[in-house]
């Protein structure tokens, strides 16, 4: 069975103006062009008194051997969203305003094809293999994905406006 060990968990938090389009599509091209497949778990979208909300889930997955894959999560939770005008240079243009989380969850995914199930010997293998030959290699691969998750996490907040670490 594929063995999943949550590495990094990240969120950011904003309110304000915003785009709601170009902030879906910049997701998208930031998994996209880090090398994932994205597949939405879930969109749903509510209309309400205060405004709509959205909640948007992503799996995001990048396979980095025949062993290893690569997983980012994205939740991103919008409330109250409104559609107000905003100044852009010499024209308004329309954006959205509201109250908005974006969780993200970076997991290593090992065994994912479940090639080491399928035999009690395979299962004895896979426990040898992971504590003394693949740690190294584990190591390398949590560091990267610490990396990219953080690198999308801080291209968030630059699209927000917003202070950045790393």
């Amino acid at each position: 069975m594929a063995e999943e060990a949550k590495i990094v968990e990240t969120s950011v938090k904003y309110e304000g103006v915003f785009d709601f389009k170009q902030l879906y599509s910049l997701l998208a091209d930031l998994a996209i062009s880090i090398g994932y497949g994205i597949e939405e778990k879930e969109y749903t979208q509510k209309e309400g008194g205060e405004g709509t909300k959205v909640k948007v889930e992503w799996w995001c997955t990048k396979k980095i051997d025949d062993y290893t894959m690569f997983k980012i999560v994205i939740n991103l939770e919008i409330e109250r969203m409104k559609e107000v005008e905003a100044r852009k240079g010499e024209s308004l243009v329309k954006v959205n305003e509201g109250s908005m989380m974006i969780k993200l969850k970076g997991i290593i995914v090992t065994d994912y094809a479940d090639r080491w199930e399928t035999h009690p010997l395979l299962k004895l293998f896979k426990g040898i293999y992971d504590r003394y030959f693949f740690k190294g290699t584990l190591e390398g691969y949590k560091k990267r994905i610490y990396e990219e998750t953080y690198g999308i996490e801080n291209e968030i907040k630059s699209f927000l406006n917003l202070r950045r670490f790393l």
